[in-house]
């Protein structure tokens, strides 16, 4: 099975239970979500974006939002959320998606799940307008992420690095405006070539 049908199949058979272990305080998401910098009517690609946990939030901040993720069990859980609503959502590949220009593409809690670090700049360079803007985004630490992942994931997830490190897998098509990680989450800002 492919990197993908192995993602697809993971998130698939965790759905049903999904929410009711997401352990991050509303507050902290919405601090996050407020990072994007979403302006009113603007074309923002949620990628990832699993059980819709930030889509709503997006949408809320006026932005005109496609949520895409491989696992049709999340995806049909999203569709159910009253938040949720005019949310456009896809259930397929990133990869082969090419519904462009974006303004704003967020990653959320999801970078890990995306070996390819080379190919997902590439193919979000293609995705966004020129100077549109890239965010990853996770509430956990570098060493907490890792750890989480080392533990039940490690199948459908790659090590992660500081968020410099991982920032500089897109300077070839990106800007790096900028990249920390904390205690409490990992934020990285990138803006297209």
């Amino acid at each position: 099975m492919d990197n993908i049908g192995k993602i697809k199949e993971f998130f698939n058979a965790r759905a049903a239970q999904w929410d009711s272990h997401e352990s991050t305080p509303s507050e902290k998401i919405d601090a996050l979500v407020a990072e994007c910098g979403i302006s009113r009517g603007e074309r923002v690609l949620d990628i990832g974006c699993g059980t819709g946990i930030i889509s709503g939030r997006l949408r809320a901040l006026g932005g005109d939002v496609t949520a895409i993720d491989v696992s049709e069990e999340m995806i049909a859980l999203a569709r159910k959320k009253e938040e949720c609503r005019g949310v456009r959502f896809v259930c397929g590949d990133l990869y082969a998606f090419e519904d462009a220009p974006y303004d704003c593409a967020v990653i959320y809690n999801a970078y890990p799940h995306f070996a390819d670090k080379k190919g997902l700049a590439e193919k979000l360079h293609t995705l966004l307008r020129k100077g549109g803007r890239l965010l990853i985004l996770h509430s956990m630490s570098v060493a907490a992420l890792n750890g989480h992942h080392k533990a039940g994931a490690s199948e459908v997830s790659s090590a992660m690095r500081s968020a410099r490190e991982e920032a500089e897998e897109f300077a070839e098509f990106f800007t790096v405006c900028e990249a920390y990680d904390d205690n409490e989450k990992i934020v990285v800002r990138l803006q297209n070539k």
